[in-house]
């Protein structure tokens, strides 16, 4: 029986068109955002723009040739890339590599390169839970053979991004990790059970720092000039 790839397709156009999308829009958050300390610092209003869009570039050139890296390779890699993308992002939480800014350790500086390697952690966390979903088939339903070992996998580089502190990139990943679980059938009472479990943790490192709060109450209401 022939496959019909119409649906994969599809899927492939809405996933492109919505990339291009978010791309411009963010382009022009961006530029309405920096252009007049651009032209302050740099005397180029379009700077982080451009910058933006050289990042891209790099990202497209980077998918282009991941197309012809055959998906058991990436499969089996998977575990590797998490393990080293884990590591360097841990590395930052010493004096020796990290460079600090605004009080945060995110960004490693290695034989004279400046990168920031949770980057990479986002990407590599994705492939690593999907790796772990299909590997753990039908145990899905067990929590300490099939829930635990995932749930484990996200929390570890969760801890790290919270002691660099980087409370935003923890909650994203920490979100992906469950709409990942919610899409691949995992049992329900299990999410729900974590999100309980987890809301009250949340609510305390967001009180914990003003700044945090700040941050949500802007969100909830951006139009108001007092906030």
């Amino acid at each position: 029986m022939r496959y019909n790839h119409k649906p994969l397709r599809a899927n492939l156009n809405a996933l492109i068109t919505i990339t291009a999308i978010l791309v411009v829009i963010g382009s022009i958050f961006i530029y309405s955002a920096s252009s007049v300390y651009a032209i302050e610092l740099f005397g180029d209003a379009g700077h982080y723009v451009k910058r933006q869009l050289f990042g891209l570039a790099v990202g497209f050139a980077l998918l282009l040739i991941a197309q012809f890296i055959p998906t058991k390779t990436i499969q089996c890699g998977s575990p590797l890339f998490f393990f080293v993308s884990m590591v360097l992002t841990a590395m930052t939480l010493l004096d020796r590599f990290t460079l600090r800014i605004h009080g945060s350790s995110r960004w490693l500086c290695l034989a004279g390169i400046r990168f920031q390697p949770s980057e990479l952690l986002k990407v590599a966390l994705i492939l690593y839970l999907a790796y772990l979903i299909d590997k753990k088939g039908t145990r899905r339903s067990s929590f300490v053979h099939g829930y635990l070992p995932i749930l484990t996998a996200v929390t570890l580089p969760c801890l790290i991004l919270l002691k660099q502190p980087d409370f935003g990139l923890a909650t994203t990943l920490f979100l992906t990790a469950l709409s990942m679980l919610f899409v691949a059938n995992y049992a329900m009472h299990y999410l729900l059970y974590t999100i309980a479990l987890l809301t009250p943790v949340a609510l305390d490192l967001v009180l914990m720092r003003p700044y945090r709060l700040q941050r949500v109450l802007n969100f909830l209401n951006p139009w108001d000039e007092k906030v």
